[in-house]
């Protein structure tokens, strides 16, 4: 009874002090709730700050932006007042106002045109004088290359006077041209026909024999026609060594197919040579050796069956041995002659049949070997 009186008191104890606990928790969660409302009161504050402050550095970038364009404009209104200043004294203009500068700038350029209008016009009879006195100078040059020296104030009646010569003698030169250029055409048929009578001897002095200028164009007939059949059995000597080219190219190209399949066609050559002496057959051709070998394949496929048959028969009678040599067996000792018996015949057999197949598939190695090089080489 006072255990359950302790207990009861100690439960009164925890359910007080729960009810605190309770109280006290409330009490957090109110003040959680104003620091959490608190919290986002502040944060509005920070983004309505951030806001402001965005919007602050936009109207400064503005303002910057707009100084920035006053300072130019301030860089190039100084610009135009030191301009301006310059045109003042230039131009000796010391009333020259920015208001006045556009009337002055027209009244310029019309100037300007002017003067430009007038330079050209005297730059063009200027060229017109210099090609004159030009064209003046070399005629007084010429005539007194012609003429010898003279005074400038007679270069012109002398002048006329050449040019009525010089029609005269156009004439005459004119006819000169044709006798020159027979004179020419006779020369060069002078120096041919030299140059064809030291090359005609210097053939006589190569060939030992005297030829005559009218036997030249038979020798030359004779020596056109050795040349073309020289060419012909040029041709042919050319066409005979591009067959013989060809022809050796693919007897290169045979012996080296040849000397890669040496080492294979030896080791086939090997292999053969070992299954004649294992096998004492002689084979004439693959096909022989391919019959020969598919029949060692189909005896070593009925040796494999017999021999698995075999093994599974002596598996059979070893397990029924085992199954009657056990205690308790439904066999007397009666049975144990017939149980010696099965087994010592059972045992010569087995032995005597997978000996058989051994011998049968004892070149089994040799063949397949013999099978894989006989094989490329036909491929080959």
């Amino acid at each position: 009874m006072q255990t359950a009186l302790r207990q009861q008191e100690k439960i009164e104890r925890y359910e007080a002090d729960l009810d605190e606990l309770q109280i006290r928790l409330e009490e957090q969660n109110e003040v959680v709730a104003e620091a959490v409302d608190r919290q986002e009161e502040n944060e509005a504050r920070a983004e309505a700050a951030e806001l402001e402050v965005d919007e602050l550095k936009s109207q400064l970038a503005d303002y910057q932006q707009a100084l920035d364009v006053q300072q130019t404009r301030a860089i190039q209104y100084n610009q135009a007042l030191q301009a301006l200043e310059r045109a003042k004294a230039l131009c000796h203009l010391p009333d020259l106002t920015p208001e006045s500068a556009d009337e002055w700038l027209e009244t310029f350029q019309a100037k300007e045109q002017e003067a430009t209008e007038k330079m050209l016009s005297l730059e063009q009879k200027m060229s017109v004088a210099q090609t004159a006195h030009s064209q003046f100078e070399q005629a007084y040059q010429l005539v007194a290359a012609i003429n010898g020296p003279l005074a400038r104030n007679e270069a012109w009646d002398v002048a006329r006077e050449l040019l009525r010569d010089g029609v005269n003698q156009r004439h005459q030169a004119e006819q000169a041209q044709g006798l020159r250029s027979r004179l020419n055409e006779l020369e060069q048929r002078l120096r041919e026909q030299q140059d064809a009578e030291r090359q005609l001897a210097e053939f006589c002095k190569r060939q030992g024999k005297r030829y005559d200028i009218d036997d030249l164009e038979t020798l030359h007939q004779e020596l056109e026609a050795r040349i073309a059949s020289l060419a012909d059995s040029v041709s042919n000597a050319q066409e005979q060594r591009m067959a013989l080219r060809q022809e050796l190219e693919q007897l290169q190209s045979r012996t080296q197919t040849l000397m890669r399949r040496a080492p294979v066609w030896l080791a086939a050559q090997n292999s053969l040579n070992q299954l004649c002496e294992q096998s004492g057959e002689q084979f004439a051709s693959g096909q022989e050796v391919t019959e020969y070998l598919q029949q060692l394949l189909e005896r070593e496929r009925e040796a494999i069956v017999e021999r698995d048959e075999v093994g599974a028969r002596k598996r059979a009678i070893d397990e029924e041995i085992e199954r009657l040599s056990q205690p308790g067996g439904s066999e007397d000792r009666a049975s144990t002659p017939w149980r010696n018996g099965s087994a010592a015949f059972c045992c010569p057999r087995s032995t005597m049949m997978l000996a058989s197949t051994m011998r049968r598939t004892s070149p089994r190695c040799t063949v397949r070997r013999a099978m894989r090089s006989w094989y490329r080489i036909c491929r080959g």
